[in-house]
């Protein structure tokens, strides 16, 4: 039974806590010993068995940086057409002096084709997509059997896969949890049948096998900016009132004369054609810019 422990031990407990940080576990020591000379990384018990939940939330990333702004969307574009241009390649034989494999041998055909609905070219892009979003890359390769050559490849969303520590300082493996599925319902995979390619991550807490740093992260006020402001200037020219200039007249005039002034400016003056123009009032009228030049505008 699962007593609570008196109030000494507690005590002792929280004093424990307070000099040296928190335990690895509740109320006593670790339950397995771990072999610190072989690989001294340790991971606390509270991360070992669960998924790691993501520290940025990608989908934010595609949805406001890769799929709303132009210079994001651009300049990953630029990387997808250019790695297009270098692709993926079987050798074989001594890696001093390889030889380049036939397009019959399976790894190139593999490379040529990853999985039934995407071509080769189609595959690298939609990596370099995912790695320049999320900074993460996870490849499952789809073995027949354990230790045989992948029959296919298949890049799976970064936010919909987590990373799963095991005690030791290792990996457990991988969880994909499927559009519209719960944690119960993830797809296990284990470390062997899964490619993680990701940007290095200086504050990673699992010291390298985590999660990579997505390059939106450092820029997300700045492309938050440039949103805001290429929303304003849309809203300003859907909705914002902008009279180049206002004729104005010391004398009162009514809505006959108004229109008629307003008539013989824009038959006169009005259109691109006519600014060449020299425009002439009688001295009881004049004209007074209101809107906003090109230079103010920020253009």
């Amino acid at each position: 039974l699962n007593r609570t422990p008196p109030l000494t031990t507690r005590a002792a407990l929280a004093w424990r806590v307070f000099r040296s940080g928190l335990p690895w576990s509740p109320w006593g020591k670790r339950s397995e010993p771990i072999d610190t000379k072989s690989n001294p990384l340790m991971w606390p018990s509270y991360r070992v068995g669960q998924p790691t939940w993501h520290a940025v939330d990608t989908a934010s990333f595609a949805r406001y940086g890769y799929s709303l702004n132009s210079l994001v969307y651009s300049a990953i574009t630029y990387k997808c057409r250019a790695i297009t241009t270098a692709p993926m390649r079987a050798w074989k034989g001594d890696p001093e002096s390889p030889e380049l494999a036939n397009s019959s041998h399976p790894l190139n055909k593999l490379l040529g084709r990853p999985n039934p609905w995407q071509s080769g070219p189609e595959f690298q892009q939609l990596n370099t997509v995912y790695l320049n979003v999320a900074g993460n890359v996870f490849i499952h390769l789809d073995r027949p059997r354990r230790g045989q050559l992948p029959i296919a490849m298949r890049s799976l969303r970064p936010d919909r896969t987590f990373i799963v520590p095991a005690a030791g300082g290792t990996l457990k493996g991988y969880l994909y949890i499927p559009e519209g599925c719960s944690q119960q319902d993830a797809v296990p995979i284990l470390p062997e049948n899964m490619l993680h390619i990701k940007l290095p991550n200086p504050l990673d807490p699992l010291e390298g096998m985590g999660y990579g740093l997505s390059p939106l992260g450092p820029a997300a006020t700045l492309i938050d900016i440039d949103n805001d402001v290429t929303k304003f200037l849309k809203m300003f020219f859907e909705r914002g009132a902008n009279t180049g200039y206002v004729l104005k007249y010391s004398i009162p005039l009514d809505d006959v004369e108004v229109a008629k002034a307003r008539t013989r400016w824009m038959e006169r003056y009005g259109g691109s054609e006519n600014w060449g123009d020299v425009a002439v009032l009688d001295s009881q009228g004049s004209v007074e810019r209101i809107g906003y030049t090109m230079q103010e505008m920020g253009f």
